[in-house]
């Protein structure tokens, strides 16, 4: 009896080896997930003794400062605060906050918030990870500090990418589409040949934004076109663009120069358009796994991004096929 028995259980055995291999399997399934090394971000004794610890981000990582330089915050820089207490019964409890600069880089803004859930990870702990922002700080991140918090001008660290003081000076030319009551950008290469009497260009030059106005351009497009320079002034610039209006066949030098042409040989040509299809921008959520990031896509209902589908909580990558943003 005991043989049957034996041969009856590797028969099952096998038969559900068979029945898993035919399941279908995740893509990321067979990939090796690495561990994460919080050591090498954090010391050992991070959260282990009450009091504040404080972290500044500089290339990519969090960096601790000394305690005479707790709530001293650079504009430019992002922060990350610790608060370790004892509660009644003797165990360690946790408050971690992640304070933004309002001049701070994308690149630090997103570190913060990934390195906070790393710390609160490196803890083992179920507290939250808080979000504050210079100029609307909570009480209970304030009350950390013996004194007032404040504010220095510029930027302390360095950023990943670029410096605070050094931040690189990117063009861009797009034609402007009106589709029903909507308008949409589209990147196009910074050349006289881009351009095109029927449409108008919004031509971003850092300091100065451009809108060019072709000849045969409708006047409704003029306008909603200069909402969207606007919109890029406030959003994008906080005002301190200038918005220049050119007007086909009265180009000024400057214009003309920054397109890379002279004036006396810019020639505009009259082609035919080809139909323009609208890039639906992909929203990605991102997440801390067993030791990795992981980039779950959201879901864009209606093909068209709005804040709904955002959470203050969370960080984003928006990829919107001429620019990336992390959120």
């Amino acid at each position: 009896m005991k043989d049957v028995a034996s041969t009856k259980n590797k028969e099952r055995d096998l038969s559900d080896y068979k029945t898993e291999s035919l399941k279908p399997k995740r893509w990321d399934e067979s990939l090796e997930k690495p561990s994460l090394d919080y050591s090498e971000i954090f010391d050992e004794d991070a959260g282990q003794v009450p009091g504040l610890s404080v972290w500044e981000i500089e290339n990519f990582l969090p960096n601790q400062i000394e305690e005479v330089a707790h709530g001293k915050f650079y504009e430019g820089d992002c922060y990350i605060i610790l608060k370790t207490i004892l509660d009644e019964s003797g165990s360690l409890m946790w408050s971690i906050f992640f304070w933004i600069g309002e001049k701070a880089t994308l690149d630090k803004r997103a570190c913060a918030a990934i390195h906070a859930v790393n710390l609160r990870n490196f803890l083992g702990a179920q507290c939250r990870t808080i979000r504050e922002e210079q100029g609307d700080e909570s009480d209970d991140f304030l009350l950390l500090f013996n004194s007032d918090i404040t504010y220095i001008e510029g930027g302390r660290t360095s950023s990943g990418f670029y410096t605070v003081d050094d931040t690189p000076i990117i063009s861009r030319l797009y034609q402007v589409h009106l589709i029903g009551a909507s308008i949409h950008l589209e990147p196009v290469l910074i050349n006289p040949d881009s351009l095109n009497s029927n449409f108008v260009f919004i031509f971003d030059t850092y300091r100065k934004i451009y809108l060019w106005y072709g000849k045969n351009a409708k006047n409704t497009l003029k306008s909603k076109s200069r909402l969207m320079a606007e919109k890029i002034n406030k959003n994008e610039k906080r005002f301190q663009a200038e918005i220049v209006t050119e007007i086909m066949g009265m180009e000024s030098n400057e214009f003309c120069s920054c397109l890379g042409v002279d004036k006396s040989n810019l020639v505009i040509k009259n082609h035919d358009e080809a139909d323009f299809k609208i890039s639906i921008p992909r929203l990605y959520q991102v997440r801390l796994g067993m030791g990795y990031l992981e980039l779950p896509q959201v879901e864009v209902s209606r093909s068209k991004l709005t804040p709904d589908h955002l959470n203050s909580k969370n960080v984003y990558i928006v990829d919107c096929y001429s620019d990336v943003f992390v959120w």
